[in-house]
C-alpha cells in the first residue's frame, strides 16, 4: 500500500492541534449560536482543524511521497551586484 508519509504526518499534527484546541475550548463558556460565549469560536476552529487534518491523512493513503529538491544557492551574479561584496 502506498502512503505519503509527509502528508500523513502533517495531517496528524494538524488533527492533534485541532483536538487540543477543541478540548481547551470547553473550559470557557460555549453559549449558543445566537449568543456565543468565549469558547465558541475556538471550538469551531478546533473542529475545523481536526476535520481538515483527518481529510489530509485520508488523502495521503494511496499516494507516494514525491521528492523535490530546491536549489538554495543564489546565482553567482547576485553576489557581484550586492553591496555586501564590496
Amino acid at each position: 500500500m502506498k502512503i505519503d508519509k509527509l502528508d500523513l504526518l502533517g495531517g496528524f499534527i494538524l488533527a492533534a492541534i485541532g483536538a487540543f484546541v477543541l478540548a481547551q475550548s470547553f473550559r470557557y463558556g460555549l453559549g449558543t449560536p445566537r449568543r456565543m460565549g468565549a469558547g465558541y469560536f475556538p471550538m469551531v476552529l478546533g473542529v475545523t482543524a481536526t476535520l481538515i487534518g483527518v481529510l489530509v491523512m485520508i488523502r495521503s493513503i494511496g499516494r507516494e511521497t514525491t521528492s523535490q529538491t530546491i536549489d538554495w544557492r543564489p546565482p553567482s551574479s547576485f553576489w557581484r551586484r550586492s553591496p555586501i561584496s564590496d
